[in-house]
């Protein structure tokens, strides 16, 4: 079985993203604090924090000037090919909005699949020679916290919590563009309760790559 990966970094709650289309050799994820490596097959290692400070995100790949079959499957999410330019435009004016992008690491065999709220912390790029074309590039993203000020004297231990009056549908409908994760997080909140959405509807991860549009997906209750 060939395993799938899928990284991408979306804005706006995910009314641009890109996926990239060539996979880093290793992704490192750190945080200061009490740390564990894991060996991923594909991607090499990924360095996972359990301490509770803000983590920092760092890889090197390149945006080819053409397609080639070491390229993951940009058709995800209905996405085509992009001139190298375009990705690095999409991030560059990103990265100057001073508003915070998502990013998405997954696979088939993934055990600690990442999806974190990211501030773009640096994005260099070059070109070398032998490729014309390419862009090559190394990027760090920080983890992010939403916050929002505070009522002064107001006692979050006491304060009563807002109820949720949003009625969930039982169904949802594909779109073009949608994933799991983009549908779980508008219905639920929460992009991580994809999986149940998966379990109920008897998707294997196979299929996870390929979700047509106008799928009617059963949505879990809780």
């Amino acid at each position: 079985m060939t395993d799938y990966y899928h990284m991408s970094l979306s804005f706006n709650r995910q009314a641009e993203a890109i996926i990239f289309p060539v996979l880093p050799a290793s992704i490192e994820l750190k945080r200061k604090g009490q740390s564990k490596t894991y060996d991923i097959v594909g991607l090499g290692q990924v360095s996972v924090i359990h301490a509770r400070e803000l983590a920092e995100i760092s890889f090197e790949s390149m945006f080819p000037a053409g397609q080639f079959p070491y390229q993951s499957d940009v058709r995800d999410r209905g996405l085509v090919y992009n001139e190298p330019i375009k990705y690095v435009n999409y991030i560059a004016k990103w990265q100057d909005s001073r508003h915070p992008c998502r990013f998405i690491l997954s696979g088939e065999r993934l055990q600690l699949p990442i999806n974190l709220p990211v501030s773009i912390e640096q994005f260099d790029r070059w070109e070398e020679g032998g490729a014309p074309g390419d862009i090559h590039f190394r990027i760090t993203l920080k983890e992010y916290v939403f916050h929002a000020p505070r009522k002064a004297g107001a006692d979050p231990a006491t304060a009563a919590a807002r109820p949720d009056e949003r009625v969930r549908p039982d169904t949802y409908t594909m779109k073009p563009g949608d994933t799991l994760y983009g549908i779980a997080r508008k219905i639920y909140g929460d992009s991580n309760r994809w999986p149940d959405i998966q379990k109920l509807n008897g998707i294997t991860d196979a299929k996870l790559r390929s979700l047509p549009v106008g799928l009617v997906l059963r949505l879990p209750k809780e």
